[in-house]
């Protein structure tokens, strides 16, 4: 019987390093273990994964061909991968998307999603990755500066009665792919390097399935920090290109974004330790929850994601 391992992120855990890694092997995954990491969902991150599944107010009805309506896609997608599924001999079946982890939310979108899979397999695993709070916040910046944001770093401001926000919400994502799934599916690894297994996320991911990495083509790509001079100079430099739109190529500036990243690797202090506390003291209690439940859900302790002991009284 076949098997389905659907890895949702988080974002900002090393997905792009994972996806990397498993289309730079994916020939090699199919030929020695029987694991296909498939062509159909949309090439390295699964895109058309996401689209399929969510509903309309997401807005990723922009990513559709031309003239083709959701329904057409969804038709396409449904027999595209049943194909390529029924036409390999694997026993996995590996997806990712991280784009699931904020988007996928509503019942409709659950039933969607686990329909498409369940035209392939009934055994479906969750593998999410979860990382303390202020620093998803940091690293979410640093993507935004490539994307050619300018603003000064800020945390997100959260007002209790309002509630969580569900991006860094992890014990609202784990119920509801829990509820969805079923109780003991959802696996959580923590994305802290100190805990990852050989210090990094590729490695991780590739123990956390009984897959030998050491026999895969090594992936050199990856994100990478920018340090306090580099935020400067590139808050400026999309300041200048938000000004320059049509004069400067958008290619262009992508690429001057990305060597500016590439010359001032490192890490920035974006906030203090106080700013930090006071905006993980929001996630004590869920995040104490989360473990609770976790750990009675599946036997399994998730003791590298600690509970701060609250430093700061919030008014």
């Amino acid at each position: 019987m076949k098997k389905v391992i659907l890895h949702i992120g988080c974002e900002k855990t090393g997905t792009t390093s994972i996806q990397n890694a498993l289309f730079l092997n994916k020939e090699l995954l199919k030929n020695e273990a029987n694991i296909l990491y498939p062509s159909s969902l949309g090439g390295k991150n699964h895109w058309k994964l996401a689209v399929y599944s969510c509903d309309e107010d997401k807005r990723l009805s922009r990513f559709l061909p031309r003239g083709v309506s959701i329904s057409e896609f969804r038709k396409g997608l449904r027999e595209e991968f049943l194909q390529e599924v029924n036409g390999s001999n694997a026993e996995i079946i590996i997806i990712s998307n991280e784009w699931l982890h904020p988007r996928i939310r509503s019942e409709a979108e659950f039933q969607r999603l686990k329909g498409l899979l369940n035209l392939v397999a009934e055994d479906i695993s969750v593998l999410l990755y979860i990382r303390r709070q202020d620093k998803m916040a940091k690293s979410l910046y640093s993507t935004a500066l490539r994307a050619g944001n300018f603003k000064v770093f800020s945390f997100p401001k959260i007002i209790k009665s309002a509630g969580l926000p569900y991006y860094y919400d992890f014990l609202s994502i784990y119920r509801n792919w829990k509820s969805a799934f079923g109780k003991g599916v959802v696996n959580i690894r923590i994305f802290e390097k100190a805990t990852l297994y050989k210090n990094d996320a590729v490695s991780d991911f590739f123990y956390s399935l009984n897959i030998d990495y050491a026999m895969c083509r090594q992936d050199e790509s990856h994100n990478f920090s920018i340090n306090n001079k580099g935020v400067k100079l590139m808050r400026a430099l999309n300041r200048g290109l938000s000004m320059t739109k049509s004069v400067i190529n958008q290619n262009i500036a992508r690429h001057l974004r990305h060597g500016l990243a590439k010359v001032f690797k490192g890490s920035a202090d974006l906030a203090t330790e106080v700013e930090s506390e006071v905006f993980l003291s929001f996630f004590d209690e869920s995040n104490a929850q989360l473990k609770s439940e976790y750990m009675e859900d599946t036997g399994s302790q998730l003791e590298s994601f600690s509970v701060r002991a609250k430093k700061h009284v919030l008014s």
